[in-house]
């Protein structure tokens, strides 16, 4: 009953997991990058898709791909929809954050900001507080139950150095700022007692963080656009340093690609020039390496793990085509997989007998 779901050429796919059978596509335009977003985690959960031009949030049935909504928007989306409770928040350029109901698709509100936006809004689990960059300097916390603005903390970052939203990994915001052509910064925000952001920690990584880090088990890991690859322990807000790296691996190679990363039970996969398997060794510090496969491949998504497959998504070498794989995550051994978007090498030609 599980299924998955891509972006391929312009067009937005869900496939069985089981088999990798197409059950729908619907176009969506060349411009978007966003990748269908489940409005909850369970098989038979509707998505939400992002429509470029015109821009606009709609909702559609999992399994057959139907239209279930379609709300309209003004202005350039900059960030994937974030679902909080019963809502749909989507950030725009130069609206703000808009806010559409989750069930009928009607605008409920929009968070006017004074700034110009770049990337999309984070939440916390509660729902209590939303956090939003600006496109420069500034970290708007935004209280919901209260419609008001909480605080402006101010970062300093320059137009375009941030590449993704605010990362909540309660008790903390982190946030990831690129600071030269090789080299970012996790900045560490605390909670105060009056509910303000304090910086508490400045961390240096190799690369820049282009794709949402995984908080897992108390955990942050994440993987540069350089393949270095970092673990830190969420320490409580009495420790002197609110992270703690305990394992990490040096960046790959010399080239800028996103990595995607996923975690499960101690095990890391991520997509980039490869899809890499690696084995969390917190308490002794490593990083051990399983295996490598599709070397020099590019990967358009993060991997996902559904039942017993491991499915990931690259683009076929040298053509625009886009291949779904479901693996083994032990082995990596392929179950199946589904060719997308791969365009015709020749006129089609008709036989004598008239196929």
């Amino acid at each position: 009953g599980e299924r998955t779901y891509l972006l391929a050429e312009g067009a937005a796919y869900g496939l069985d997991a089981e088999n990798g059978s197409v059950l729908w596509r619907r176009f969506v335009g060349f411009d978007t990058t966003y990748v269908p977003t489940r409005l909850e985690p369970k098989p038979d959960s509707d998505v939400l898709l992002v429509e470029a031009h015109p821009p606009a949030i709609l909702r559609i049935d999992g399994a057959t791909g139907a239209l279930r909504w379609r709300a309209a928007l003004d202005d350039l989306i900059v960030g994937a929809p974030v679902i909080a409770d019963d809502s749909v928040l989507v950030a725009t350029a130069s609206t703000g954050i808009v806010v559409v109901d989750a069930e009928s698709g009607a605008r409920q509100g929009v968070w006017q900001l004074p700034q110009r936006l770049e990337s999309g809004p984070a939440t916390t689990r509660r729902g209590d507080h939303i956090y939003q960059l600006a496109g420069h300097s500034n970290l708007y916390s935004l209280v919901p139950a209260e419609s008001k603005c909480e605080q402006v903390f101010y970062l300093g970052h320059l137009e375009s150095t941030i590449d993704i939203a605010p990362i909540v990994a309660e008790p903390y915001v982190l946030i990831a700022a690129n600071r030269s052509h090789d080299d970012s910064v996790l900045r560490v925000l605390a909670t105060g007692t009056e509910g303000d952001l304090i910086e508490r920690q400045q961390v240096n990584l190799s690369g820049h963080v282009r794709h949402a880090p995984i908080i897992s088990d108390g955990r942050v890991i994440l993987v540069t656009d350089l393949g270095a690859v970092y673990v830190f322990q969420i320490r409580p807000p009495e420790d002197p340093d609110p992270l703690v790296q305990v394992a990490e691996r040096s960046a790959a190679d010399a080239e800028h690609r996103i990595r995607y990363p996923l975690v499960e039970s101690g095990e890391l996969w991520y997509a980039g020039r490869a899809l890499t398997r690696l084995t969390i060794h917190a308490a002794r510090g490593r990083l051990e390496p399983r295996w490598l496969l599709h070397r020099d491949a590019t990967f358009t998504q993060r991997p996902e793990l559904l039942g017993d497959h491991l499915i990931h998504v690259r683009r076929l070498g040298g053509t625009a085509a886009t291949v779904v794989t479901a693996a083994d995550p032990q082995s990596g051994d392929t179950v199946w997989q589904t060719f997308l978007a791969a365009p015709l090498v020749g006129a089609p030609v008709l036989a004598d007998d008239g196929s």
